[in-house]
């Protein structure tokens, strides 16, 4: 709602100053609007390296996705109904091992019993293809 009001304020005091014909309003419509532009381009993705391997593990009201980076970085994101939390570090992988999860076929599985991997609903997470 704030954002709506403030949309309407700058479009007011822009279309005022047009008419006005004055430098200053057609030089704070062309900085407003050029920041928006490129806050719409702007994508965090850039600055970090490749990833390796996208999974998640969805439930019914949550969803964990797990990214895994090039350069042994990993980010760990948390979703349900009222938040989101981001877990990041550094991890370590060996042959078809990370940290202490198994990957089998294209599932990350979260727990053995009995040795034997468990992949009932909710214990693992499901790997991406990457393009």
């Amino acid at each position: 709602m704030v954002f709506i009001f403030l949309g309407l304020v700058f479009l007011g005091v822009t279309v005022v100053g047009l008419f006005r014909a004055t430098r200053y309003y057609f030089k704070l419509l062309l900085l407003v609007g050029g920041g928006i532009v490129a806050g719409n381009f702007y994508d965090p993705e850039w600055f970090k390296s490749l990833k390796t391997l996208v999974a998640e593990l969805e439930d019914d009201l949550s969803r964990l996705t797990l990214v895994l980076r090039q350069s042994n970085d990993f980010e760990l994101s948390s979703q349900d109904l009222f938040s989101t939390q981001v877990y990041s570090g550094k991890y370590v992988r060996s042959n078809n091992k990370i940290i202490f999860l198994h990957i089998i076929d294209d599932k990350i599985i979260l727990r053995t019993i009995n040795g034997v991997p468990d992949t009932s609903f909710a214990s693992y997470f499901r790997i991406q293809r990457l393009p």
